[in-house]
């Protein structure tokens, strides 16, 4: 029975490992967790097995469950819960789940081969928490259907192995799926819900705060059309790249998302009918950390460094440069050609997106006038570009009077010109007073191109546009800027100047970009420091308690006599030490109290009264009558006290750190000699039989 249990706490184990295939590729996945749960489990068997190692297996098991239980609270799970999905398989993240499945597999195997549990379903505990834990710190599994194979495989076995009790077995079981069958119909509506995701209360990467406002950007790109910012060569046809997303507004300027994700190999998406995009774009002319691609972006790499879940924007660790190159992966979002003009009911999550300016409320609902959202978006949107295009024009090549309510409230009154700026940002917060979430979007429209070719995006490629969300439908883009006038100045006497781009920050050569994990902001300890740090600190700390409490279970527990004999075979484990050369196996195993005196006299004839009055004392212990006097015990274990540090003023530190303190007194004999070797083993426990 027992190895049946062992094989299914494994099972179970590599199930609970397997939960995490949405962060990692099953490739990759299966061999670590496999060998995760094998080890342990082979150790723990081997070492119920073969008696001379069991001391020794079972501590380097614990000591990598501990390892695996430090890893975790460490920051391993908090680091893959910081990272968007699929995970780069990296060691630091990969040690998540092998920690989660060694644990299980350890503590499992364990309780199976308990001979008072005689396994039993206890055994699969431990697998069970593990399969809570990967549920916690995973995003879920897409194996639903293999793990309730597994279960009912696991049940099954059980069956099987339950000798004459296999018809309450079959009841229990029978009775445990008449449960489930009447839960689930329950469980079902709860189920289809979205469940509560950890990952949200996760810190996120914030963005620098040397960054340029992207807005601040565009002025100085259409004033330089012919620049060239970035090229791209893609596998189907592309109209529109998109850069950053400015989602809230606090009355002076539009402003980005602080806080980011930190950047996998993937990012959140909707899945998208339409097929994907495949970019490889190479950084010419662009300014600030925020990255190109089409809308929305599926997989990434290298040298992305955060993401933005909510509108797919990426995030390089510092300013681009020039040559960065980067491969990038995107779903064809295409939307429907018209959508209900209903607002989304997530106010919490639109709370940034919702706000409007209390001056600006009135002008912006006298732009609004007979427009209401009603049964057709498109409709109500090309109504608000209408009247907002109504004896307005755009001018390409002027800067921007900013976003400010002055700048909005002089566009929207008196001024009868404005930028792509001014004009999203005054069809954007007329959506909001409408009760619409919206935001803008800083990107490009190029010239097309065929696929494969490569297509060159110009600073006159810029655009602004909004995105407007909608239910049952999220983000929806809409353009409202009408077609600029490019060969006349803004007559404003009080435009400010076009800022030219910041300087790149010289932060050396940034190399091309290949698929793979980003940077991290901060660093963590390199893992491999860890995974050494971890075993060798706990291998010391465990050679160095480990005689220390077993000479206080000696002192101080059991009879007066069983503590007078324990000082004498506290010396003895001294003596065994080998490298100190002090007494042979042969020695030891046949030692008496008159042969030890013999012993330690031949290497510290300095210690004749310590070693005489220990000697004495355990002879009176083992042969003579039984005495009470706890004082000879106290004296006894003075004397060893002595004898031990004289024994030991050589190699001390090797003495320390020698594997023999983790075993138990190697001068023991095997169950198979103990009935016919006389020593020290059978007389320190005659009296006790």
């Amino acid at each position: 029975m027992t190895r049946v249990d062992v094989v299914l706490v494994v099972v179970a184990t590599v199930a609970a490992g397997l939960s995490f295939d949405r962060a990692f590729d099953l490739p990759v996945l299966l061999p670590v967790v496999a060998a995760a749960a094998a080890v342990p489990a082979l150790l723990l068997v081997l070492a119920d097995r073969w008696k001379r190692v069991r001391f020794a297996v079972r501590a380097v098991v614990h000591l990598g469950s501990a390892a695996a239980l430090f890893v975790l609270v460490r920051g391993g799970a908090l680091a893959l819960l910081a990272v968007t999905l699929p995970a780069p398989p990296r060691p630091e993240l990969l040690v998540v789940p092998a920690a989660v499945t060694w644990l299980g597999a350890a503590v499992g195997t364990g309780i199976a081969l308990l001979r008072w549990r005689r396994g039993g379903p206890v055994a699969l505990l431990p697998a069970a928490f593990a399969l809570t834990g990967a549920a916690l710190v995973g995003p879920g599994t897409r194996l639903d259907a293999a793990f309730a194979a597994v279960v009912g495989l696991c049940g099954a076995m059980r069956l099987l192995s339950s000798s004459g009790r296999r018809i309450r077995a079959g009841m229990a079981l029978a009775a445990l799926v008449a449960v489930a069958v009447g839960v689930s119909p329950v469980v079902a509506p709860y189920a289809r819900q979205t469940p509560v995701d950890v990952r949200a209360a996760v810190p996120r990467a914030l963005l620098p705060r040397a960054a340029v406002n992207p807005l601040d950007l565009v002025d100085g790109w259409l004033t330089d059309p012919d620049r060239v910012l970035f090229s791209a060569v893609t596998d189907r046809p592309v109209r529109y790249w998109r850069l950053a997303v400015l989602d809230s507004f606090d009355g002076e300027q539009w402003q980005p998302p602080s806080r980011y994700l930190w950047a996998g190999r993937g990012v959140p998406s909707p899945p998208s009918g339409a097929g994907t995009i495949h970019q490889t774009v190479t950084v010419d002319g662009l300014d600030g950390p925020f990255l190109p691609a089409v809308d929305r972006p599926d997989r990434i790499g290298a040298p992305v460094h955060a993401v933005d879940p909510d509108s797919g924007v990426l995030l390089a660790r510092s300013p681009v440069r020039t040559g960065l190159a980067y491969t990038v992966r995107s779903n064809d979002r295409r939307d429907p050609p018209d959508a209900p003009c209903v607002p989304a009911t997530d106010v919490r999550a639109d709370a940034a997106t919702r706000q409007v300016p209390g001056d600006l409320a009135e002008p912006l609902r006298t732009l609004l006038g007979p427009v209401e959202c009603g049964a057709s978006f498109t409709g109500f949107a090309d109504g608000v570009a209408a009247r907002l295009r109504d004896g307005r024009r755009t001018m390409a090549r002027s800067p921007a009077t900013g976003t400010s309510i002055g700048a909005m409230l002089r566009f929207l009154d008196g001024d009868r010109t404005g930028t792509a700026v001014e004009f999203a940002a005054a069809f954007a917060l007329a959506a909001r007073v409408a009760h619409l979430p919206s935001r803008l979007v800083v990107g490009f429209e190029p010239a097309a191109v065929a696929a494969g070719e490569v297509q060159r995006i110009l600073g006159r490629d810029v655009r602004v546009w909004v995105d407007v969300r909608l239910r049952d439908r999220g983000w929806t883009a809409y353009h409202p800027v009408p077609p600029a006038a490019e060969d006349l100045r803004r007559p404003d006497p009080v435009a400010l100047p076009a800022q030219p781009p910041p300087p790149p920050v010289d932060s050396g050569p940034t190399p091309t970009g290949t698929p793979g994990p980003g940077p991290v902001a901060a660093p963590p300890d390199p893992w491999w420091f860890t995974l050494l740090a971890v075993p060798i600190g706990g291998y010391v700390l465990a050679v160095g308690l480990t005689p220390a409490l077993r000479r206080a279970r000696r002192r101080h527990t059991g009879t007066v006599r069983s503590r007078r004999v324990g000082a004498w075979h506290d010396v003895l484990d001294e003596l065994a030490y080998r490298p100190a050369g002090h007494a042979t196996p042969t020695d030891l195993l046949t030692a008496t109290p008159a042969s030890t005196r013999d012993l330690i006299r031949a290497r510290c004839p300095d210690l004749t009264g310590p070693t005489v009055r220990l000697c004495r004392i355990a002879e009176l212990s083992l042969f003579g009558p039984p005495g009470s006097d706890d004082g000879d015990s106290r004296d006894a274990w003075r004397a060893a006290t002595a004898i031990r540090r004289r024994l030991r003023r050589r190699r001390r530190v090797r003495r320390f750190l020698s594997p023999s303190n983790l075993r138990g007194s190697p001068w023991q004999p095997s169950s198979r000699t103990t009935r016919r070797t006389p020593g020290p083993w059978r007389w320190g426990r005659r009296r006790r039989r």
